[in-house]
């Protein structure tokens, strides 16, 4: 599990979990999206990667057919990244 700052045009900060394949995302906007049944593999290299992007990662990855997405309508008391 970790927390990770990678400057995006699109999102403010993810969390990913490796362990349960799990992301969410805190968008520009200020919404939150968590996704389910991220690929592990993606998870960890996207972690370990020193160029990550974040927009590739959420293209690419947290946009496939497999990722269920879920919004969450609640401002969480913590801030992600």
């Amino acid at each position: 599990m970790t927390d990770n700052y990678v400057a995006s045009t699109c999102a403010d900060s993810v969390h990913v979990d490796a362990i349960t394949g799990t992301a969410s995302v805190l968008f520009n906007d200020g919404s939150i999206y968590r996704y389910t049944n991220v690929s592990r593999r993606a998870i960890i290299k996207f972690i370990i990667d020193d160029a990550r992007s974040l927009g590739k990662f959420i293209n690419n990855v947290l946009l496939t057919n497999r990722v269920k997405c879920q919004y969450h309508t609640s401002t969480p008391e913590y801030v992600l990244g």
